[in-house]
């Protein structure tokens, strides 16, 4: 099989839309594809996120670089995984486990990474998702960023 990339982008767009219909009152600032999973955080999420990391640890979240890192990284987001390419068909997951094997033996921005057809299909779909009018029913901060990223292997 192969990634189905009509599939996957209208998967992407229903569970937006629904999701949507649940977080009316947030404003969200990002939406990410995270292997296969659909994340969104919000502006008040992030915000309260970076509030409890500086009670715990102040020394590590005072500088503006780890503050976006932070901000940007999916495994803190209040809404990663909302949903899961795993529950459409158009997801490969013998494609995906290539991709992460294939990360595992190198080094992290390795060209090779960027032209496994997951990442290429992931490419696509961010695309689509952009310019299909996906994210009109989410409040978005100016900003608002659409990414697809990989885990640091």
């Amino acid at each position: 099989m192969a990634f189905d990339i009509d599939e996957l982008t209208k998967f992407a767009t229903d569970a937006i839309r629904e999701f949507s219909t649940e977080h009316k009152n947030e404003i969200f600032y990002a939406f990410a594809i995270d292997a296969s999973l659909l994340c969104f955080n919000s502006v008040q999420c992030f915000e309260q996120t970076l509030r409890e990391y500086q009670t715990k640890y102040p020394e590590s979240y005072s500088n503006e670089k780890n503050i976006e890192e932070l901000r940007m990284n999916t495994g803190d987001w209040e809404f990663q995984g909302f949903a899961d390419f795993r529950e459409c068909e158009g997801f490969d997951e013998e494609l995906y486990d290539q991709h992460y094997n294939l990360g595992l033996d190198l080094e992290a921005g390795d060209l090779a990474l960027k032209a496994t057809e997951y990442a290429m299909a992931m490419d696509e779909v961010v695309k689509r998702l952009q310019t299909n009018g996906a994210f009109k029913s989410i409040n978005c901060a100016k900003g608002f960023q659409t990414i697809w990223i990989d885990h640091n292997y």
